[in-house]
């Protein structure tokens, strides 16, 4: 069974409503699902089921916000262990991204929960720092 599938049945499983995009001609896939009301997704790879990568995405209220982003993005990268801050200027987001590879790529429910979690609060700590800076001019 492919990579992508055994996600899809592990998070209907537990009690998740997930969404399949792809998977494209290189066996990658986009699975999309909402866990306490905040949209994840998992990106899978057919051709490396070892590999799991944990997203979740959220758009940046406003401009000025990205010179602080950044910089808060760059201290949470050297504070939190396992995941990477991104913030994309041009689509005016952030994104949050948990990579691990596993032993046991048959075990990948066991790292999802640890996974959101880290992700949640990641998001969490980037925002709160985030509320702390004030805004600035773009040059």
């Amino acid at each position: 069974m492919p990579t992508h599938a055994k996600m899809m049945d592990h998070l209907a499983e537990e009690g998740f409503r997930p969404h399949l995009e792809g998977p494209d001609d290189k066996g990658c896939a986009t699975i999309s699902f909402k866990a306490e009301g905040t949209l994840f997704a998992v990106l899978t790879e057919d051709n490396d089921p070892s590999y799991l990568h944990l997203v979740v995405y959220y758009q940046l209220d406003r401009p000025d916000q990205l010179p602080a982003s950044l910089a808060v993005a760059n201290e949470m990268n050297v504070r939190w262990k396992a995941v990477k801050s991104v913030v994309d200027e041009a689509a005016q987001g952030v994104s949050f991204h948990v990579e691990v590879f596993l032993e046991d790529p048959e075990r990948f429910g066991a790292v999802l929960e640890r996974g959101l979690s880290v992700l949640r609060a990641t998001a969490d700590g980037f925002f709160e720092a985030l509320s702390e800076r004030p805004p600035q001019l773009l040059a």
